[in-house]
């Protein structure tokens, strides 16, 4: 008898969508009429779409909502239409509304005081989600710890220009990193993130370049996050990490491998957490999620992702 294949895991995104009005936290429910059930709105990725982009399209489509990402929340797994399927959750805050229309999946988008919300959601699986979001939840402040997309390799990149090759920090961006960079500016968009720094690097600064571009945001350059540092030491990566993490905009710091764990270690003292790994592949990041508390800032939560192509 020839072994059954385990069915694939259906991927998808999704977000718990607040807003306050009136000083009264509300949510964002949608009722799909085929089904008849009331829930939160997400929906599967498409190919090669990470889960952060994925939850923003989807607001839009299903709420009419531009939404930004603030914490991760756990993600819900169960089983539908006969296929596994894996949710993954953050908290949505709205940037504006983009007009909603009713559809064949979506008939009715409500918001709902936070305090009511679990009354009308049809699973258990998603009162539990709610559970989560506390009645005084309050955006965040995202801090994200980049590495670069996957670049050229360094001896293939010295052999092309012998017999005097230029510095390793010309070195490019392959066109799949090209390609985790594009990536890369709808990931960065999907957090609200807003100010950028870089090492000097080629590399680096393509990562980033595809964000700034289409949101007119600049680049900062930032010296003591160059690679080469490394053999003097790593305390100028350290100082701007530790900087950058007590100020309370939304931020991107793009840098090398060897840098990251050391920015890490000093962006978490400085929130007050633990330090998260930073075994990180080209393309992924850290990002640690702040909250404003009168002049300080802590770190509510941290989470890891990347581009996979």
């Amino acid at each position: 008898m020839k072994p059954q294949s385990t069915p694939e895991v259906v991927r998808a995104a999704g977000a718990v969508v607040l807003k306050t009005q009136n000083r009264t936290p509300y949510v964002c429910l949608i009722h799909r009429g085929e089904r008849k059930d009331w829930s939160f709105p997400k929906g599967k990725l498409e190919r090669g779409e990470p889960a952060p982009v994925a939850a923003v399209r989807e607001i839009a489509e299903e709420a009419g909502l531009d939404i930004k990402l603030g914490r991760r929340l756990q993600s819900v797994s169960y089983e539908a239409l006969g296929s596994p399927k894996t949710v993954d959750y953050w908290v949505g805050w709205v940037r504006q509304e983009i007009g909603w229309q009713p559809s064949r999946e979506v008939d009715e988008v409500k918001w709902v005081k936070l305090s009511e919300a679990a009354q009308m959601l049809t699973y258990q699986r998603d009162r539990d989600l709610l559970n989560e979001v506390t009645q005084y939840e309050k955006a965040t402040e995202p801090m994200m710890l980049l590495r670069h997309a996957q670049a050229e390799r360094r001896q293939a990149f010295r052999a092309k220009f012998k017999p005097v090759p230029p510095p390793d920090s010309a070195r490019p961006l392959t066109n799949q990193g090209l390609r985790q960079a594009n990536w890369l500016e709808k990931i960065l968009h999907a957090f609200g993130i807003e100010d950028i720094y870089s090492s000097p690097a080629t590399r680096c600064i393509q990562s980033v370049t595809p964000f700034s571009l289409r949101h007119f945001r600049p680049i900062s350059v930032m010296p003591g996050l160059s690679e080469e540092f490394v053999e003097y030491g790593p305390e100028p990566s350290q100082e701007i990490a530790r900087t950058l993490a007590a100020q309370p905009r939304p931020l991107v710091i793009c840098g090398h491998r060897p840098l990251l764990p050391f920015m890490a270690s000093a962006a978490a003292y400085e929130l007050g957490v633990g330090v998260p790994d930073t075994a990180l592949p080209p393309s992924a990041y850290v990002l640690f999620h702040r909250l404003v508390s009168g002049k300080s800032l802590n770190a509510v939560s941290v989470e890891a992702g990347a581009v996979h192509l």
